[in-house]
């Protein structure tokens, strides 16, 4: 599996009377835990404003789920959680793998940041990722599930133009498309015909996350989007 390294971004100084902060721990998956391939689980994490000041309208925290430090996942809480200082928010995910082909013990960590616009706000990040180490187990899912997730597909990639996604047999309700930051970049409406087009030229150059979701939210498949 190809490594993707966690980049530490960097910024200047704040005042010690004014520090933003913000904290990360996984409760779930743990060490002991099992992950089946095709199978959902519960990704449950939280994060604790451990800075100075409340934080407000204008910050914007990001996460993303690495495994053996390759993002395969990302979210986003937009405008502003409000959080006064010590404040803790709980995060709860549904996810369903079904094309990382892991077996064994893998590291799995969560890694937040905070955004004021585009330029991060922390005085710190060395308390932004948690990590455990759960198994992952070869997936026992009907053939029929398996099939359904396998029909998901998006071509050409990499893109440089028209994307195509195809979903037809499938019951994807949404396509989101995350950058390496975990920022959500894009919400694709899905066409009911089973083939939607998405003009790439809208993205900027790098790699991206697609996230497919199921009826239920659930996340049903996740891959690997390069734009040139």
């Amino acid at each position: 599996m190809k490594k993707l390294l966690l980049i530490a971004l960097a910024f200047g100084g704040f005042s010690a009377m004014a520090q933003k902060d913000i904290s990360v721990t996984m409760t779930s998956p743990t060490g002991s835990s099992t992950i089946e391939e095709n199978v959902n689980f519960d990704l449950d994490f939280t994060v604790t404003n451990s800075g100075t000041v409340a934080l407000g309208a204008t910050d914007s925290i990001f996460y993303g789920l690495f495994i053996d430090n390759q993002i395969v996942y990302g979210g986003y809480v937009a405008g502003g959680p409000n959080m006064p200082v010590g404040e803790t928010i709980d995060f709860s995910e549904a996810l369903l793998f079904t094309d990382l082909d892991l077996s064994g013990t893998h590291d799995m960590c969560v890694s937040v940041q905070l955004f004021n616009g585009t330029a991060v706000t922390e005085t710190s990040t060395a308390n932004n990722a948690s990590c455990q180490s759960p198994t992952f187990v070869q997936g026992t899912a009907a053939v029929e599930e398996v099939a359904a997730t396998s029909s998901i597909s998006m071509y050409p990639n990499p893109v440089s133009g028209i994307l195509t996604i195809a979903t037809e047999g499938t019951e994807v309700a949404a396509v989101e498309v995350y950058n390496l930051a975990g920022k959500l970049v894009n919400t694709i409406e899905v066409s009911a015909t089973g083939k939607t087009t998405f003009d790439a030229t809208t993205l900027q150059a790098g790699i991206y996350v697609v996230s497919f979701k199921g009826n239920n939210g659930a996340v049903v498949k996740t891959e690997k989007l390069s734009v040139k």
